[in-house]
């Protein structure tokens, strides 16, 4: 696999672990109580708060929402209107009022990553760690604003860094994802647990290596993650094999000066040269056989990685893997 398609399908995994994790639900029941009419929307659709002032003065309710439940003070918080916020707050706007899918104002203003009406939120007392639907936070969403100094912030106001989204994803998970190696050592230092695994057995480490996340790697490593842990629900292969079947050579080398065991073997036998080979990653390939990986060593079939190459349905594709696993004494 060439570098593009491997860093295609890092971009596939990005996207749709995105859409898993941050695309809000559709299909809920409206909150009775919000009402809000596209004439009342209107008022928050510039930052020039003279219409709001005069609305809110006739109708004294600050807290008016439209039919998906967003309140004034969410609308705002979305448009970045700072002096509607100021403005809704001085008129004691419920700052925990959830949309449908239960998000607040502070989910908006972490995840669009905007620091005065976070810090305003907050004053006013908003919930740092109330989850919407999903079992997103506040400090979930700031993850994707990839501004660290949000993250910062909630964390400052108390928000827990040990939450656990609903699909079983936790922040680390996230940051990885995200590519976020400045928030790490950050999210260790406030608690975020270090054991935590998705739905697929998949920790932080695997899901930065599948992402092709060099740096939070880097910062796992660091900060002392297992590089051969196997993952029981993927044939039990290590991170060192997931860089390798992968094609990420630059990241097979990060992992063995982590300390990855080259020899490791999944569970058909293969070691992650065999399955680099497989692949027909040369740069992975490279890369193991300089690091002093097996040539030889068989799968529980008994084949060589030199055999896998030479199959028929490699024909063509495998030529310059043929050549450097015989430069290399593979037999």
């Amino acid at each position: 696999m060439s570098w593009p398609r491997m860093a295609g399908c890092a971009l596939w995994f990005a996207v749709v672990s995105l859409f898993v994790l941050f695309a809000r639900p559709v299909g809920l029941a409206a909150q009775s109580a919000c009402k809000m009419t596209a004439e009342v929307a209107n008022l928050t659709s510039s930052d020039n708060s003279t219409e709001l002032r005069r609305w809110l003065s006739e109708k004294k309710d600050p807290d008016y929402c439209d039919a998906r439940g967003r309140s004034l003070l969410w609308i705002a918080t979305w448009r970045s209107q700072q002096k509607n916020v100021e403005l809704l707050l001085q008129w004691k706007a419920n700052v925990n009022i959830e949309d449908i899918n239960g998000a607040t104002a502070l989910h908006v203003a972490a995840e669009k990553g905007n620091v005065p009406i976070l810090n305003l939120l907050i004053k006013a007392k908003a919930d740092v760690n109330r989850p919407d639907a999903r079992g997103r936070t506040p400090l979930s969403q700031s993850i994707v604003s990839q501004q660290r100094s949000v993250t910062i912030r909630l964390l400052q106001a108390g928000a827990r860094a040990d939450t656990v989204l609903h699909n079983g994803w936790d922040l680390l998970m996230i940051a990885a994802l995200q590519g976020r190696d400045d928030l790490i050592a950050d999210l260790l230092k406030a608690g975020a647990p270090r054991d935590g695994v998705n739905e697929y057995a998949e920790n932080a480490l695997e899901i930065a290596i599948k992402s092709a996340h060099l740096k939070v790697v880097q910062a796992f490593l660091k900060h002392g993650w297992d590089v051969n842990r196997v993952n029981p629900m993927r044939n039990k292969r290590t991170p060192l094999m997931l860089a390798a079947e992968s094609g990420q050579a630059a990241m097979v080398r990060l992992l063995a000066q982590g300390g990855a065991r080259l020899e490791e073997r999944d569970a058909l036998g293969c070691t992650a040269l065999f399955l680099a080979v497989q692949a027909g990653h040369f740069e992975a390939t490279h890369a193991l056989l300089g690091l002093q990986a097996d040539p030889n060593a068989m799968d529980s079939g008994k084949l060589r990685p030199l055999q896998v190459a030479m199959q028929p349905e490699n024909a063509g594709t495998h030529t310059s893997i043929i050549k450097l696993l015989k430069e290399n004494g593979a037999r």
